[in-house]
């Protein structure tokens, strides 16, 4: 079993007395969240449980795109956790990456980067084309497909490989 420590102040759970809740990675089923932080504002509909969004200049929870930049290069990111807003978009925790939503193969230990291949996906290799966006949206844990969702605040604009 390989277990994480999440402070209690973030995610009200119930914690081992000390301030700190225990996770398991390998219980969080396949397309499921441990968040920590979820927010329920921004419009949007139709979303894909899992997949990865910004919040455009209207309000609206859009796909990302590392192809383009302005599709989630410095917004707001977020998981989305059902096919509306009001379902839970997950700024911090861990999820349970979807089949759809994995650009190519899970890798122990590899940071998770924004996805060149589609709208809302995610890999674990970043992208090197010249032009795409790189940002690192969280790291992968020991438990096949579950990943950290913590994204990073810097991006860059790939120069080629």
């Amino acid at each position: 079993m390989s277990n994480i420590l999440a402070n209690d102040f973030f995610d009200g759970g119930i914690g081992d007395g000390f301030g700190f809740t225990l996770i398991d990675p390998a219980s969080i089923p396949v397309g499921g969240f441990s968040p920590v932080v979820t927010v329920f504002y921004g419009a949007g509909a139709g979303l894909t449980p899992g997949g990865l969004y910004y919040l455009d200049a209207a309000g609206t929870w859009t796909p990302t795109n590392a192809t383009a930049v302005g599709a989630g290069n410095d917004e707001k990111l977020a998981i989305a956790m059902g096919a509306t807003p009001a379902s839970g978009m997950m700024t911090l925790g861990w999820w349970n990456i979807p089949v759809a939503v994995l650009d190519g193969a899970f890798a122990i230990g590899r940071f998770i980067w924004m996805s060149a291949a589609g709208n809302f996906q995610v890999a674990t290799v970043q992208p090197v084309v010249l032009g795409n966006i790189s940002r690192c949206v969280g790291e992968s844990t020991t438990v096949a497909n579950v990943a950290y969702f913590n994204p990073a605040g810097v991006w860059a604009t790939s120069k080629g490989p």
